[in-house]
């Protein structure tokens, strides 16, 4: 699946109804990805569209056109953070998110970006293999940061101009 990358400039090119389709398919994809409960809004999204330092980066399934996968990022300068990264369940444990940080990770190496950070919950080991697989280090913590199923988040790093 092909990787897809969009952005301010993207959202400011396309019609109000394209950008409304994008931004719901969007948010669809993040509420499956996220059962437990996605606190982001179609309006945040579509907010975070028209925001010059935010991107989203995603895959399509080529026989449904749906999205599987999406990556939320923002970028200021040098430096970039992980919003959200989420697979639709369909699609899951098919190495998808690996595929689309991977990708990301090169592209932001390619645009001389500095570090990616991100946070995840403690619990989340999955998520922390992946990130550790790809050459994250945790930096930090924040002791009971998720108020619902009360959880520690994990804050992790990665320095592309060492790699």
């Amino acid at each position: 699946m092909q990787i897809h990358k969009i952005d301010a400039e993207w959202a400011s090119s396309q019609s109000p109804a394209t950008v409304g389709e994008m931004t719901a398919d969007l948010h669809g994809a993040l509420v499956q990805a996220f059962p437990e409960g996605f606190s982001w809004t179609e309006q945040t999204i579509q907010t975070s569209l028209h925001n010059r330092f935010h991107q989203f980066f995603y895959m399509r399934d080529q026989a449904t056109s749906e999205i599987v996968a999406v990556a939320h990022f923002q970028l200021i300068f040098d430096e970039a953070e992980l919003f959200n990264i989420g697979v639709v369940p369909s699609h899951q444990r098919r190495g998808l998110a690996k595929q689309v940080l991977q990708y990301v990770l090169d592209h932001y190496h390619n645009q001389d970006v500095a570090t990616v950070t991100l946070e995840v919950r403690s619990r989340n080991q999955a998520a922390r293999k992946l990130y550790e697989s790809l050459g994250f280090k945790q930096i930090a913590s924040r002791p009971d940061y998720y108020p619902i199923n009360l959880d520690d988040a994990i804050i992790y790093q990665i320095q592309l101009n060492q790699i």
